[in-house]
């Protein structure tokens, strides 16, 4: 795997990250496909219940309550409860529809934990995005059915396994579903971990004097907005935009 790999992968090293944020948040689930379950629109003419989202939905609201388990790091206590605890109905379920066992499996973390998933910010591929069981029409419909169906189940046959974990005696009536707004990324990464006020990169531990800082920032967004106004403005200029190599000579015959 990746611990015999000279230089360790992107995926690899990821990986590693989403363990290390499971070791600081043992009982729940820590992965890197987020979902969420909304309140289906009574307008909408359904029957009421909740309905299954997936990555956009997330992104647009802000927000998930699930991550799929084909890739998510979790407590092996869970493994076993999944397994010998859990009512034998749900698990007869995901039998018949070759689906939905993430989503079971949310339930139960969630009913004996009473905690949100953790999303961590990562680079894994899916071998499963083509050709899959996601890639079938009418996905999203039987998704949620799936989580209507699980709620209703562990509704009525208690199928948590109890309350153990340091987590809340489970009432069984409501959903148990958690939803959090957290994302979890690496601090030396760009794109994740920016400073809350640009005097952040003036305060710096940098082996160079402040005004010398000052002094880059000045130049880097002279130079940017050089660029930009050489790329959108420049040719419009009277005089400017020559062809390359000057004036071209019109030679006599």
């Amino acid at each position: 795997g990746c611990r015999h790999r000279p230089r360790r992968s992107r995926a690899c090293e990821d990986l590693a990250f989403a363990f290390e944020t499971w070791t600081n948040a043992e009982r729940t689930l820590v992965g890197f496909y987020p979902r969420l379950h909304t309140l289906r629109d009574p307008n909408s003419g359904s029957s009421g219940g909740y309905e299954y989202h997936s990555w956009w939905y997330v992104w647009w609201r802000g927000e998930y309550s699930m991550v799929l388990t084909k890739a998510a790091i979790m407590h092996r206590d869970y493994m076993k409860l999944y397994t010998v605890q859990m009512a034998q109905s749900i698990r007869d379920y995901v039998d018949q529809h070759m689906n939905c066992e993430d989503v079971a499996m949310q339930f139960l973390v969630a009913n004996i934990s009473a905690r949100p998933p953790i999303f961590v910010r990562g680079a894994v591929g899916d071998l499963g995005a083509l050709g899959g069981i996601s890639t079938r029409s009418g996905h999203m419909g039987s998704r949620t059915d799936c989580l209507n169906d699980m709620h209703r189940l562990f509704v009525a046959g208690n199928g948590g396994g109890g309350g153990g974990g340091g987590g809340r005696a489970p009432d069984f009536g409501e959903m148990p579903l958690v939803s959090s707004h957290v994302v979890v990324g690496r601090a030396g990464s760009w794109f994740s971990n920016q400073p809350v006020t640009w005097f952040e990169y003036l305060a710096s531990d940098l082996p160079v004097p402040i005004w010398f800082e000052i002094v880059l920032i000045l130049c880097g967004l002279a130079a940017v907005g050089r660029l930009g106004y050489e790329c959108c403005c420049g040719s419009l200029v009277p005089g400017r935009g020559a062809p390359l190599g000057g004036p071209r000579k019109h030679l006599k015959a």
